[in-house]
């Protein structure tokens, strides 16, 4: 997929051409991709769910390992209209959240009849 260009994964680098330096922007695809992949993964996993009231979800659990990543923290500003700690937030996307300590990344609903949705669509 085409992903926009988050600028922060771009960089400057100098080059020889015609035994003249030159500066190049270069975009670390690889980076930009993932991020993109992430911020999009809501949206899919969300409307995958094919919830008819968030009502049956009974709360988010998501590592703090997956919240410290860039596009999480910067998903939760926008959704937020400021800079902001994903870790201080009670309610992602209206639904309560959970913040477990962990190792691992993982993103994941609970629904309220207790089964457990895992959101691997940004893996």
């Amino acid at each position: 997929m085409d992903y926009p260009i988050n600028y922060s994964f771009v960089t400057s680098q100098a080059k020889m051409m015609d035994e003249q330096l030159i500066h190049v922007l270069v975009l670390d695809k690889e980076a930009n991709d993932a991020y993109f992949k992430r911020m999009y993964s809501f949206a899919k996993f969300l409307s995958g769910l094919n919830l008819t009231s968030l009502d049956q979800a009974d709360r988010w659990e998501i590592s703090t390992k997956f919240a410290g990543d860039i596009a999480m923290v910067d998903l939760v500003s926008d959704l937020e209209g400021h800079p902001t700690n994903p870790l201080t937030l009670t309610k992602f996307f209206n639904v309560p959240v959970t913040w477990v300590e962990a190792d691992e990344e993982f993103c994941r609903m609970v629904l309220a009849d207790g089964s457990i949705k895992e959101n691997n669509d940004w893996k």
